[in-house]
Formats: C-alpha cells, structure tokens, sequence
C-alpha cells in the first residue's frame, strides 16, 4: 500500500481525493497549509504528493521549490483550479511532475497517481541497487588498499632482506676470490692442470655470484632512493668501445661478432661513466646471453636532437609483444626455458633502465617473437649542458 499526501487548504477537495484514493487501496494523509505539507513530508516519508497551489501561506510554488532541495525522488502532481499557461509552465519548471485542472476527471486522476508510483518504485529500486553497489565498492576499495598496503610492507621488508644477504655474501666472496687467486697464481704451490680448470671455473662462479651481489645492493639503494650519480660530459663513443673490447673475450667463447656502427663526430654527453659502463655492459651482455654461436650483436650510436642515442640489437628469439610492458621490470624472465640456460636473476635491465632515467634519458625496446630485439636508450647532451649536469642526482 502506498502512502500520498493530499495538500488543499479546503477539506472538501481533500475529502474528495481521499476517497477516491481509498478506492484504489492507498494510504493517504492530509494537509491543509503548505508548512504542514513540507513537516508531514519529512516525517511520513509519502511515496507521492497531491498538491494545491493557492493556498495562505506558504503556497504550492513554494512547497515545490522546497521540495525541489530535498535528497531522494518524490513525484508531486499538481491538482489546481489555476488553469493558466503561466501557472502549468512555472509548476513544471519548479519540479512537478504532472499538472490537472480542477474538476478533476476521477478516472484520469487514478491512471497519473498509478503511473506516478510506479515510477516511485522503479526509482527508490534503482537508487537501493546504487547504494548497494556504492557499499560494496567501498567495501572493495577498502580491501584492496588493505592488501595493497601489505604488498607494500611486504616489499619492503623483501628488499631489506635482499640488501642484508647480499652484504653479508660479500664477506665469504672476497675470500673464495682473493685465496682462489692466490691459488691460481701459484703462490701456495705449483697446480696441476685439472686443479687450474677446476680453479677457474670457481673464480668464475664466484666473480658471477659477486656480479649477482652488487646488482642486488644497486637495486636495493635505488628502491630506497640512496642511489645516486656523478654526471660530467663524457666522450661516449669511447666508453662503447672500451665497453665491447671488454666482453670480446666472452663474444669470442661464445663464436659471437661484436659490431660497432659509430656516427662520427659525435658530442659528448652528461654522463656518469662507470654507470654508463653499467648499462652497456647489461644490455649487450643480455643480447649476448640470448643470441646463439655464430650470431652477430650491433651495436650503434648517433646523435639526436638534445641527446646521443645507443642501439643494441641481438639476433635472439625475440619478445612477445604483451610481454614488452613488463621487460623493464625487477626480477623479470620472460621465457624461464631460456633463461635457465643463460642464467640471470631478471634485474639488469631494471638497473639499466633506472641508471638511465637518472641521467635524464629514455630507455625502450623494440621486438617481435623469432626475428631479434633491439634495446636502445638515449643519454642528454653535454653541450649546452642541461641543469644539474656538474652535480649528484639522486636516483
């Protein structure tokens, strides 16, 4: 049963409403004034309003305009004697919902009031489901930045643990290298030629896990925001070179060709250089890594505008494409088959790409599945040299 407030300054009209709302099984409530129309409004909660304008007082303009303010949907139909154009269009403009003129047609009255409820109905059902959905949303949002709030705790305490362990492995790698130097260089007695394989193969693992160690403490400083850079201008085409005669030895076990392709005259760039050196030594050591015998991994530099772009191109299986987002990513391995076999922890193209960021450049990859992957990244010009070039930056 729905409940209606019928509003008429005369009790005969309200009488007359009354009774044919009672037919049609509804509740209603009265109102002579427009002031105890808007008190019975708040405090019945009506489902509709029947509404006179000339009423003392406050009038029926004014109960719309107030109701008009009000949260929630209240269809009000105006039942009046005042059948001008001016009054209907005012009415409206104010918030009615219908407009009837006196004599009013009983039967028609009936089919406005039922219409009028039905949309009540659709209406309060469509703001509960918003609700509803509302609370769950926050009920969601709330969750999902409790746990949130763990990964992050979680994080935190992982990277700690990392920067721990790995000092803490410093101390008994030191010592395998520096004992197993002695050894190899015979200053505890002559080796045999298994023992200098089996020797060199321990100082090898050994300068890997250290490789492994430091990579770790960069990351762990750089989550931290300790991590920071020296940049000056520095020559790069020098740096690549002295970069590639380093791993040629490692190109040449492998039966791999290192290519340069150097566009000359090249200015110089606002660089660290050890860092710099770092990223190279990452990116060409992971084309290396993942291109087989007898491939050949190029490398080239040119200038572009405010900046000296590097390229690094591999002949390796290739990266999907909705694997690209993710390549740049700590701990990232994309093809654990592979990787496996080439070995890695998934951070060197992480440290790669904050070492770049630090300086001011962009670092990205282009790729497609069996046909090579080309990392290239940009460092700034020296020259003019852009703010900050001569002093630390934090990364």
């Amino acid at each position: 049963m729905s409940r209606i407030l019928v509003v008429d300054d005369r009790a005969e009209n309200r009488g007359i409403l009354c009774q044919l709302l009672a037919r049609l099984e509804h509740e209603t409530v009265e109102a002579s004034t427009g002031q105890d129309a808007l008190d019975l409004v708040e405090r019945i909660q009506p489902d509709l309003v029947l509404l006179d304008l000339m009423m003392p007082g406050i009038d029926g303009y004014g109960v719309l305009e107030r109701l008009a303010t009000r949260p929630g949907f209240l269809p009000v139909i105006v039942v009046t004697a005042a059948s001008e154009r001016e009054a209907r269009l005012r009415a409206l403009k104010l918030g009615a919902h219908e407009f009837l003129v006196k004599p009013i047609d009983l039967e028609e009255l009936g089919v406005r009031v039922r219409t009028m409820l039905e949309l009540k109905r659709a209406r309060d059902a469509a703001q509960r489901k918003r609700d509803e959905l509302e609370a769950e949303v926050a009920s969601r949002t709330a969750e999902l930045r409790e746990m949130n709030q763990r990964l992050v705790a979680a994080d935190r305490l992982k990277d700690e643990f990392l920067a721990v362990v790995s000092h803490e492995l410093r101390t008994p790698l030191n010592a395998i290298s520096g004992f197993g130097s002695i050894l190899m260089d015979g200053l505890r007695g002559p080796l045999n030629e298994a023992q200098r394989a089996d020797l060199a193969r321990m100082l090898v693992g050994a300068q890997n896990l250290a490789s492994l160690v430091d990579d770790i403490l960069d990351l762990s400083r750089m989550q931290a925001g300790t991590f920071s850079i020296m940049p000056v201008p520095v020559d790069f085409a020098p740096l690549v070179r002295d970069c590639l005669a380093g791993l040629e030895p490692v190109a040449r076990r492998g039966r791999q060709r290192l290519q340069l392709e150097a566009e000359a005259d090249l200015p110089p760039v606002c660089a660290d250089a050890p860092r710099v050196y770092q990223i190279l030594r990452n990116l060409v050591g992971n084309a290396m890594k993942f291109s087989g015998a007898g491939t050949e991994i190029r490398v080239s530099i040119r200038s572009e505008i405010g900046a000296v772009a590097c390229r690094v191109t591999d002949a390796g299986p290739g990266i999907a494409e909705t694997d690209l987002d993710r390549i740049f990513d700590r701990f990232t391995q994309l093809d654990m088959g592979t990787t496996r076999v080439a070995g890695g922890a998934g951070l060197g193209l992480a440290i790669a790409k904050s070492l770049v960021e630090a300086h001011g450049g962009k670092i990205g990859v282009e790729s497609r599945v069996g046909k090579g992957s080309t990392f290239w990244f940009t460092l700034p010009l020296a020259v003019p040299a852009p703010p900050g070039c001569s002093v630390s930056s934090s990364v």
